[in-house]
């Protein structure tokens, strides 16, 4: 009987620390060179371990959703607060007269105005504050569990409360500096007089109107969008942004949807993974084959290596699927198969990315098993992975690399029913190393990925429903302040109230039709913005366009515009008359 093999001191893997201020790469070269007699797969620093690379993309993602979607709500917001402020200060010319009449200075008025637009800033500060606390003990809560940390348990700090703090005063600032500006501007006996009606002609669009309208009311209406082309722009704006963030926050869970079903339905339909400790040949994924429950078995092959290309570098895997693969795919954004070809190599988009590689390019690959070869191959095809930042070989050209034909690990279809029981009996077999379940596996997605996504989208969906309300009821009750008195007099000259209503709305209903094409080319930008800013070498967002979450989008403003129609025609029936022609022009 052979001796016993002594491995007591043995270990697989060395984690090293460096003292402060050292430089990792002079001690890779000397571990490297103490370690190369051993066949080890060389080493490497932080920034190239997976879990390193996994919590900096998630870094990078919790940024873009605390940076560059508030900027848009705060950029939203602003424009809200100008408008109301604006409205106000045309509606007190004559107080604001008075004031300055009576001595009172430019900054006591400004400061005044200032103090209206702070308020709502400021109690919106405090319920972001408490929202934003809950929202990052969930997340904090979410990442414990995706990470396996023994614990994460959340610090406020305080730095960025005063950071957030900051700027959404900043933003209210900036929202009502427009309008306090031109009180300030105003000279007393200015303002003692009513505003001078500006200078209108006839446009196109009213000579359009004029011809083609069915009744005087529309021809109104028209002319009233078209002689206010700066405010009619700006209103088509606020809703199409609005409307773009309400498509935009929808659309992540198509991403998120479009994510699951390519990489778990499409690309990798195995039922179980099998991950041999070290290569095994073609006789062992036919063993696994012969397993009770195992209806169909696919051997591949992964090998680490080093891709250079120029300046470029990325330790990665090259892998080799079989030719007629059905279990694991190479599967490109349009859910096409794609073959890989017998000479060169296919790189994920990600990878060519990085190296700078294009298709016809020499790619240089360093493989980190046995002698460590170093070949050369042609980027044959770049393919637009989702996940992961490996690239492709045809299994011809793996055996030509590594010597002969062999596998580190098997996709197999398995019998549902025996199912837990293969589990057990492939976890005990001595040349396996790891077993993935695909059922686990999807129930991991959805129970940490897809959750924090939800946390976040739903709070951001929620705040667009309520930003694109407020700015459809803003607009109408400007409207409604602004053309009170001719609606008044239309009234007296017995015009009905269904009549008069229909006149103002008639207009909100212009510019909401107008807004929703705009709305949908805002959210195309603004999930570009995303998709580009969230791709990392681990994980891209798809760009996904689906037409019933733009059609969500268009039907959440019509919505709110028909809440705010029902809001402003009670207001607008409860009209008293006879104050409202009192009211000097």
């Amino acid at each position: 009987m052979a001796a016993a093999l002594d491995l007591t001191g043995a270990f697989n893997d060395l984690a090293i620390a460096l003292a402060p201020r050292t430089d990792p790469r002079a001690v890779i070269e000397a571990v490297d060179s103490l370690m190369a007699r051993y066949g080890t797969g060389g080493a490497y620093d932080r920034s190239e371990q997976v879990s390193h690379q996994f919590l900096n993309g998630e870094i990078d993602e919790t940024q873009v959703t605390s940076i560059l979607m508030p900027a848009i709500f705060l950029g939203v917001t602003a424009f809200l607060l100008h408008v109301v402020v604006g409205r106000l200060v045309g509606m007190q010319r004559e107080q604001v007269a008075t004031l300055k009449a009576f001595g009172y200075g430019d900054g006591t008025i400004a400061l005044h105005y200032l103090g209206l637009a702070f308020v709502p800033v400021a109690v919106g500060t405090v319920l972001g504050l408490g929202l934003g606390h809950w929202f990052a003990v969930r997340l904090a809560d979410v990442y414990a569990r995706f990470y396996q940390f023994p614990a994460a348990p959340f610090r406020m700090d305080w730095s960025v409360v005063q950071g957030a703090v900051a700027v959404g005063f900043v933003a209210g600032f900036l929202g009502a500096l427009g309008a306090v500006w031109r009180a300030v501007r105003l000279p007393p006996a200015e303002a003692m007089r009513p505003e001078a009606p500006a200078r209108f002609r006839r446009g196109m669009l009213e000579g359009l109107a004029a011809r083609v309208a069915p009744s005087p009311r529309q021809v109104a209406v028209v002319r009233g969008v078209a002689r206010r082309p700066w405010r009619t722009s700006l209103s088509i704006a606020a809703l199409a942004l609005a409307g773009g963030l309400v498509i935009t926050s929808q659309g992540m869970f198509d991403s998120v949807d479009f994510i699951r079903t390519l990489q778990f339905d499409v690309a990798d339909r195995a039922d179980v993974t099998v991950v041999f400790r070290e290569a095994q040949p073609r006789a062992a994924v036919r063993a696994l084959a012969r397993e009770p429950g195992v209806l169909e078995s696919e051997g591949f092959r992964a090998l680490p290596v080093v891709a250079r290309h120029h300046a470029g570098r990325f330790r990665t895997v090259l892998l080799a699927y079989p030719a007629d693969a059905a279990l694991r795919r190479v599967v490109s954004l349009d859910r096409a198969v794609r073959r890989i070809p017998e000479h060169g190599v296919v790189l994920a988009r990600s990878l060519a990315e990085r190296l700078r590689a294009r298709v016809g390019d020499q790619v240089q690959l360093q493989l980190l098993d046995g002698e460590r070869r170093v070949v050369e191959l042609t980027v044959a095809a770049v393919n637009d992975d989702l996940l992961g930042s490996v690239a492709y070989v045809h299994p011809a050209v793996a055996r030509q690399l590594d010597g002969g034909e062999a596998y580190n690990g098997a996709t197999l279809r398995t019998d549902p029913h025996g199912e837990a029981a293969l589990f057990q009996r492939l976890k005990a077999m001595p040349a396996v190393s790891g077993v993935t379940v695909r059922r686990a596996t999807l129930e991991g997605f959805d129970r940490t990925i897809a959750e924090s996504f939800r946390i976040s989208l739903i709070i951001t969906l929620g705040f667009a429903c309520v930003i694109a309300g407020g700015i459809v009821y803003n607009g109408a009750r400007v409207a409604l302040s602004e053309r009170g008195r001719e609606l008044a007099s239309l009234r007296i000259l017995g015009f009905t109230p269904r009549e008069v209503a229909g006149m103002l709305l008639m207009e909100q209903a212009l510019l909401t039709a107008a807004s929703i094409p705009v709305s949908f080319v805002v959210a195309y930008v603004f999930s570009w913005l995303i998709a580009v800013r969230f791709a990392s070498t681990l994980f891209r967002i798809p760009l996904v366009a689906v037409p019933t979450t733009y059609l969500f989008g268009a039907a959440v403003i019509v919505a709110a515009a028909a809440a705010s129609a029902v809001l402003v025609r009670r207001r607008l029936d409860r009209l008293d008359l006879g104050a409202v022609l009192k009211t000097r022009e």
